[in-house]
């Protein structure tokens, strides 16, 4: 049985994605108390709907990547030699409440769903920085400061018609940049299956691309650069046979090991801005690993749902659809953003790896999965078996067979 998807849990699932990559933007907008207090609020109504739609029972424990319960609870522990235990716990507590919005995003949206509010979500900021860098620029004509907590620091430099940098609501020139990226990435994918209407789309394709050129973010350029060759590379493993797509991938590996090699030898100056960096000096080398390990999983699991032929209702392979290339796309470039400047997705790194990672796993042998591809998903067995079995055979009902394709 399928879990019901309403405008409440669509809604609530958009508003999740807003506020862990607009955090900014509530707490200049708010305050410190106001942000809390609207964080507590979405995390008491996702439990709520959680409970009420009796999602919990869709998380089965044993099928969570080990990697992920590793991190988690060996952050939990890392608290005990921390050197400022009480901060340690408060981020602990924030970070629990973003695996909370996560496993509600896994298990209460499907994959179109999912990226469908996603999308929205970007789009929201986008739309909303754009007025909000036109105000600043025609009526306030000067930066912009928080309305909260006395801080000197510009929410927006009001750069609008000066070229930029542009910081939009976010109030970050990269970290708009970098979803900027991510709209194009997830926009077009719906675009190129006709999940949204064509026209629209182009528009908010084309604002992404705008706020870009203004944030002149070399960091979310070079995001969206290599995005853009797995792109590439994903397209050219569906037409290979499953040899070649393991060669392929084998080569994609290398090639991103020798760049994480080539960035820690060559530029040693941008240690101090990867999100790694964190990891190591809150969790030491045990945690890397174990963060490097969740993460390569997770894109392995990604990489094969992007590749691979889903399945109908009887494990048989049907058509492929752009939107399981989606996750794999904004998983890489998330990665190659958090070894640059990572220090404003700290919460909504996190909630797209877990998202990622679980989802990938608990959906990784299921088959008549819900892509967005109509009545393909589902398929009666007199109609694949009509070679075989006579026109006047009555074929008894078959509960269908969840196959395992054994990779990832």
């Amino acid at each position: 049985m399928r879990y019901p998807t309403d405008a409440t849990t669509r809604s609530l699932g958009v508003l999740l994605f807003f506020t862990v990559f607009a955090g900014d933007f509530w707490q200049n907008l708010l305050g410190g108390w106001g942000h809390l207090a609207l964080a507590v609020a979405i995390t008491a109504a996702v439990a709520v709907v959680m409970t009420r739609r009796r999602l919990w029972r869709r998380l089965d424990p044993r099928r969570f990547p080990r990697t992920l319960v590793l991190v988690a609870a060996f952050a939990v522990v890392s608290v005990a030699w921390s050197a400022s235990p009480g901060g340690s716990a408060l981020g602990l507590v924030a970070q629990a409440a973003v695996t909370l919005g996560a496993l509600f995003l896994c298990v209460a949206l499907s994959w179109p769903r999912l990226v469908a509010a996603l999308s929205t979500a970007l789009c929201w900021i986008l739309g909303l920085s754009v007025a909000f860098e036109l105000i600043a620029a025609v009526f306030v004509r000067a930066p912009i400061l928080p309305f909260w907590g006395g801080s000197t620091t510009p929410w927006t430099q009001a750069a609008l018609f000066t070229g930029g940098p542009v910081q939009g609501i976010v109030g970050d020139s990269g970290l708009l940049a970098f979803v900027a990226v991510l709209a194009g990435l997830v926009l077009g994918v719906q675009l190129a299956q006709r999940l949204r209407r064509r026209i629209p789309t182009l528009v908010w394709i084309g604002i992404a691309v705008a706020l870009l050129a203004l944030t002149r973010s070399l960091v979310a350029l070079a995001a969206l650069v290599i995005a853009a060759a797995m792109l590439g590379a994903l397209l050219l493993a569906r037409r290979l046979g499953p040899g070649r797509r393991v060669a392929v991938m084998v080569g994609i590996a290398v090639v991103t090991a020798l760049a994480v090699v080539a960035v820690l030898v060559f530029a040693p100056t941008l240690q101090t801005q990867n999100v790694w960096n964190g990891v190591w000096s809150q969790l030491g080398v045990v945690g890397v690993l174990l963060a490097a390990a969740l993460v390569v999983g997770t894109w392995h699991r990604l990489w094969w749902f992007a590749i691979d032929d889903p399945l109908d209702s009887l494990g048989l392979p049907i058509r492929q659809v752009p939107i399981t290339l989606a996750p794999a796309l904004v998983f890489t470039a998330l990665i190659v953003q958090t070894f640059f400047d990572a220090g404003p997705l700290a919460h909504a790194g996190w909630l797209v790896l877990v998202v990622f990672a679980l989802k990938s796993k608990l959906d990784q042998t299921a088959v008549s999965l819900d892509l967005a591809n109509g009545a393909e998903r589902v398929n009666p067995l007199p109609a694949r078996a009509s070679n075989t079995q006579s026109s006047n055979t009555v074929v008894p009902h078959r509960t269908p067979t969840v196959l395992s394709r054994m990779k990832g």
